[in-house]
């Protein structure tokens, strides 16, 4: 991948966690079960040190 993809890549990254950290605010505001959150921020962690070739 080239530097300009994965700078890209990390970008879309860190605005899906920044919006999933929003959900996760108002599900605890709301007391929302909030475990599937956890597993998307486990997603987004082996999306970061996931590397391609």
């Amino acid at each position: 991948m080239t530097n300009e993809a994965e700078n890209r890549v990390k970008v879309l990254l860190n605005r899906i966690e920044g919006a999933l950290k929003d959900i996760e605010t108002v599900c605890n505001q709301h007391d929302y079960d909030t475990e599937p959150l956890g597993k998307a921020f486990e997603s987004i962690q082996k999306a970061r040190d996931f590397k391609l070739s």
